[in-house]
């Protein structure tokens, strides 16, 4: 499996009103850079989108809201395709934290950050 060398993600363009409309959310390819140590590169299989995202992208004080540019936070399902953890192989399933909407492209995740990887 190639490691890609730029990463697919949504990102909040602008602030939705009380519901999403074209050009709220705008895709957007970015340089991925090579994992440090400690961290992987996960493909990206299946990205959950839920309701409560909406709040975090119309800015709620029930939630963090997103900062413009940045991606949508969103679950994911993954497969490692390159590690610099010893403990963590090439070709295990990744479960993420919501750190950003990604496609089946790639993202990198230090160990630690919530991002849980299982063995194959």
């Amino acid at each position: 499996m190639s490691v890609p060398s730029h990463a697919d993600v949504i990102v909040l363009h602008r602030r939705p009103g009380p519901s999403l409309r074209p050009g709220d959310l705008v895709p957007e390819c970015r340089l991925l850079r090579p994992p440090g140590p400690g961290e992987v590169v996960v493909r990206n299989i299946v990205t959950s989108v839920d309701p409560y995202q909406l709040r975090m992208l119309r800015g709620s004080s029930e939630v963090t809201p997103v900062a413009i540019g940045e991606p949508i936070p969103a679950n994911s399902v993954g497969i490692v395709v390159r590690s610099e953890d010893p403990g963590v192989p090439v070709g295990a399933a990744a479960i993420s934290d919501p750190r950003g909407a990604r496609g089946p492209a790639a993202r990198q995740a230090p160990a630690g950050s919530g991002q849980r990887v299982h063995r194959p």
